[in-house]
């Protein structure tokens, strides 16, 4: 097994009592086989992209988490209007999206000035 990835049983194992689940529970909302999940458990097999998602959503946790243990990685669910101005940002050139960074940073950083002074 990959040592870059041999804590994802604990890990699972840890989401189980953290939300009170019999393995069982999880192969059947995940579509998981229970043999595949016992490996994974167990530490001798690494779940596969496709297990790794359905775990992902049962367990409401990242996929990344689940692989690495990694706190810092975070899913933002963006709304419809982030999503447009998303996509209106990837299509600027290089220096424009530099200037649109510039200009968000002076608005927050007023903002936050104005909110102190209250």
């Amino acid at each position: 097994m990959n040592n870059e990835f041999s804590g994802v049983g604990e890990r699972l194992r840890q989401l189980l009592k953290k939300n009170k689940l019999k393995q069982v529970d999880v192969c059947y909302a995940a579509g998981i086989s229970k043999n595949a999940m016992s490996n994974y458990i167990s530490g001798n097999r690494v779940p596969d992209t496709k297990a790794l998602y359905k775990l992902s959503k049962v367990f409401t946790v990242s996929m990344e988490w689940l692989l690495t243990g990694d706190e810092n990685v975070t899913t933002i669910a963006l709304g419809q209007t982030e999503k447009s101005m998303l996509d209106l940002f990837r299509g600027l050139s290089h220096e424009d999206r530099e200037e649109i960074i510039m200009l968000i940073d002076l608005k927050y950083h007023r903002s936050r000035s104005k909110k102190g002074n209250k």
